[in-house]
């Protein structure tokens, strides 16, 4: 059932509810959108009260192995940061760098892909994108914040 712009699944007594074209619900300054393999978009919400967008869309995903994410971006403070697209799988997390010894914390954002072999993630400063650092990761290190397109695995 599509209500707006909420496509609504109804999921072993749990609803789904993805956001599937940009609207006045995202208001936060940074945001991912994912590109799925039949051309529609997610893009990233901040709905109170329900799952993380992140954790509806493996949901989702998980309800319909037709489906996978061939492209994801990140758009912050009017910047747009593209990964390569059809990738065997792609990261989005939170985390907190400490800085020592001045105990300086940056609060970050993160996204990536998994190419095969390792996670690729590029973590972004908050405060105002034009500062990130570049890690690699395993896939077991990746855990949740690592959906894998069913394709590939």
């Amino acid at each position: 059932m599509q209500t707006g712009n909420w496509e609504h699944r109804h999921l072993m007594n749990n609803m789904i509810m993805l956001n599937f074209e940009k609207s006045e619900r995202i208001t936060d300054t940074s945001y991912f959108v994912l590109q799925l393999s039949d051309g529609r978009e997610i893009f990233q919400d901040f709905e109170p009260k329900i799952k993380q967008c992140w954790l509806r869309v493996q949901d989702f995903l998980q309800q319909n192995p037709n489906l996978a994410i061939v492209g994801m971006k990140l758009i912050a403070r009017g910047r747009t940061f593209v990964l390569p697209s059809n990738q065997n799988g792609y990261f989005w997390g939170n985390k907190i760098i400490r800085v020592y010894p001045s105990k300086l914390q940056i609060d970050c954002v993160g996204i990536g892909y998994y190419d095969g072999n390792k996670v690729i993630v590029r973590w972004f400063s908050r405060n105002d994108f034009n500062k990130s650092i570049m890690e690699e990761r395993s896939k077991s290190k990746a855990g949740f914040f690592l959906i894998e397109n069913e394709r590939h695995q």
